[in-house]
């Protein structure tokens, strides 16, 4: 009996706060809402908000009762608000607040550089650059070479160049760079060969002894380019010119130069060699 009185009293008390305030016009909209009042999740109950409206010439308070999804929107709406807020640096929406799906070429184009580049020759492209080293005389780079090395070579990472990919045959070192971070798809940067083991070279049937002389000299000559070298430049016997910096090169046992076949300079450093021009008579 003690409930029923308390909620008949409750009741009674909202009817006459209502009928009190009976001349007062209230807005067709209300306040965004405060933080009062408490959700129930598993329900999905009504839950009762208090409301302050100024109408007139004071303030009243109403009670009111919304549905729990129209609060859930009124709060997503404003975390939506915030999260443009934060993208743009003001309150209005921002065009990069949805994440841009990328296509498959871009995915590829934009590999890490973590990532080991492939081992199939036939996905490689070729440089302009490397094409020029196909033809120098010299170099004994071929495409069946740098299709040896990036199937069977060892792959190293070095900060200069990137990946790089090394075979060793017949006592020479193959050596041939690729990328694939910048380009559409994996190309050969450059090349060189190294001699990696002069017996086992000189032994062998596939070099001459000019060929491995020549592999050495340039090597020399690239690894101190700032610097002159005539001890090393002394021991090198190469009869056929190969082609440095615009000039082609030989020397003779015991001369600390090399000298251009063309122009007659003398040279001691690979710097030298790049700096002054081929004058040819």
């Amino acid at each position: 009996m003690r409930r029923r009185r308390s909620r008949r009293s409750s009741t009674a008390s909202r009817r006459s706060a209502c009928s009190a305030n009976a001349g007062v016009r209230l807005p067709r909209s209300f306040p965004p809402l405060t933080s009062g009042g408490s959700t129930d999740r598993r329900y999905r109950r009504p839950v009762p908000q208090t409301r302050s409206v100024t109408a007139g010439s004071g303030e009243i308070s109403i009670y009111c009762e919304l549905p729990y999804r129209d609060i859930v929107a009124s709060r997503q709406g404003a975390a939506d608000a915030q999260t443009a807020s934060a993208h743009t640096g003001r309150g209005g929406s921002s065009t990069n607040t949805r994440a841009r799906s990328r296509s498959p070429d871009a995915r590829r184009r934009a590999r890490d550089v973590s990532v080991p580049p492939e081992r199939d020759p036939g996905q490689y492209a070729q440089t302009d650059h490397f094409q020029h080293r196909l033809r120098q005389q010299g170099r004994y780079i071929t495409l069946p070479v740098a299709s040896d090395a990036i199937r069977n070579g060892q792959l190293r990472w070095n900060t200069s160049d990137g990946w790089r990919f090394a075979v060793v045959r017949d006592g020479v070192r193959f050596v041939v760079v690729v990328g694939d971070t910048e380009t559409p798809s994996p190309v050969l940067v450059t090349g060189w060969t190294e001699v990696a083991d002069w017996d086992a070279a000189m032994g062998s049937d596939r070099w001459s002894e000019a060929d491995v002389h020549t592999i050495q000299l340039r090597a020399d000559l690239s690894e101190h380019r700032e610097r002159q070298i005539p001890g090393r430049i002394r021991p090198r016997v190469v009869t056929r010119p190969f082609a440095v910096g615009g000039h082609r090169v030989r020397t003779r046992a015991g001369d600390g130069h090399v000298e251009c076949a063309d122009c007659g300079a003398r040279f001691r450093s690979k710097r030298e060699l790049c700096e002054l021009p081929c004058d040819a008579r």
